[in-house]
């Protein structure tokens, strides 16, 4: 039987929470002080005895400019005695009915194992670029090495915290189709749960200017900078090395890893000797999986490759030569968890927009079909492959799906 937590279950809670995860007390305890309270928690449990429990922390995310709330899974977790018994299972698709009644479009996790969720129709549509880096003393030169001089904080004010965080806002809407809205409130609770971890968030500055802001803290043999954002694109290279070089002079560690989202790729391709600095290469790294709860609510966030022309009632465009672009289909979405998104949808693709509206009938009553999972790899990772591989679409609605834009350069990194 699930059921959600009303708060009389903390202690259980944080037990399961510790007997599975082993986390350090310091970041238990932060997770139960400002993490839990403000989610919800679903317990699947047996005459009062828990047997497992998942995690749903609200997020206000951006998708394409929009705001949109959704439900980041965590702390999925089943107790030994009572696993292979699909106690994750009923805990998921309770969240995936819920989510769905409430009006979510998707929700999302950072897997611990892929092959957990992957027949939940989870779907990979996030990577990260992870590269190790060394420190070479004997070949610093500081008058090389420190030409551009920045300031490094480990305090902001009110006031600073209200202006950086639009500022990442704003250039993150022109970078990302989706992303996590950074607020004050975003940022406080981040530099609490790095310092339970025995890190400590820097902001840094270049006299008025602000530049960015990284997480370092030390994990196994490196020095790792996470969390990492940079206001302005042409500083990258220099904001990451003097940043290294600000935490060496501080903790002298010698090897860092760079823990980065997918754009920060252009600064990430040195390889070997750069500076005082060897760089290995650097690896993509999937990360954050999503699924599709309600693909009619979240088409209002799409866009599209079709053009619009004045003049055509109807979604079949002429182009230069006169022939016809087809730019509808009903097309069956087969999901086996979540029944009431199965059915017959018609997509229309016309002036930059996509409107997917639910038509019902049966698979029976469609010619072509596409699993929700297929769908989702697309829409969230833009893997074409999946939709050329599906059988069951004829060759001008594989098209018509290849021309809804992906929401694939995404930046979700927090960690609960």
């Amino acid at each position: 039987m699930i059921v959600w937590d009303d708060g009389t279950k903390k202690q259980r809670i944080y037990e399961m929470w510790q007997d599975n995860f082993h986390d350090p007390v310091s970041y238990a305890d932060f997770y139960f002080k400002e993490v839990y309270g403000k989610n919800e928690v679903l317990i699947n449990q047996e005459e009062d005895v828990a047997k497992g429990m998942l995690h749903l922390n609200p997020y206000l995310l951006h998708v394409n400019e929009q705001p949109v709330r959704a439900k980041y899974i965590v702390g999925v977790a089943t107790d030994k005695e009572y696993r292979r018994q699909g106690v994750m299972k009923e805990l998921l698709i309770e969240s995936f009915q819920t989510l769905r009644s409430r009006g979510e479009c998707f929700t999302y996790l950072m897997p611990a194992d892929e092959n957990y969720y992957l027949p939940f129709d989870f779907r990979f549509g996030m990577t990260q670029i992870e590269q190790e880096v060394e420190y070479l003393p004997d070949l610093y030169i500081p008058e090389e090495r420190e030409a551009e001089k920045y300031t490094f904080k480990a305090e902001i004010s009110e006031a600073e915290l209200e202006k950086i965080t639009a500022q990442e806002n704003a250039v993150k809407d022109t970078v990302f189709d989706i992303y996590t809205d950074i607020s004050p409130d975003y940022i406080r609770r981040m530099e609490k749960e790095v310092e339970s971890d025995f890190g400590q968030v820097l902001y840094v500055f270049e006299g008025e200017k602000y530049i960015g802001r990284t997480a370092v803290g030390a994990e196994d043999s490196y020095f790792v900078l996470s969390q990492v954002f940079c206001a302005d694109n042409a500083k990258r290279e220099s904001f990451l090395e003097q940043t290294m070089l600000y935490c060496e002079k501080k903790y002298h560690y010698n090897r860092y890893q760079l823990i980065l989202d997918a754009s920060w790729k252009d600064a990430t391709d040195k390889i070997g000797l750069q500076g005082c600095f060897r760089y290995m290469p650097a690896k993509r790294v999937k990360k954050i999986m999503f699924r599709l709860l309600d693909l009619e609510k979240l088409s209002v966030f799409l866009k599209c490759n079709v053009p619009g022309t004045q003049g055509y009632s109807t979604l079949e465009e002429k182009t230069a030569d006169g022939e016809e672009t087809i730019c509808e289909a009903d097309i069956y979405i087969e999901d086996n968890y979540l029944e009431e998104q199965s059915g017959v949808y018609h997509f229309l693709l016309k002036n930059g927009k996509v409107l997917i509206q639910k038509t019902g009938g049966t698979k029976g009553d469609c010619k072509e079909s596409i699993s929700v999972a297929a769908f989702t790899e697309y829409l969230f990772g833009a893997e074409e492959e999946c939709v050329d591989d599906c059988t069951t679409l004829s060759g001008e609605t594989k098209n018509l799906l290849k021309n809804i834009c992906p929401l694939s350069k995404n930046c979700i990194v927090e960690i609960v």
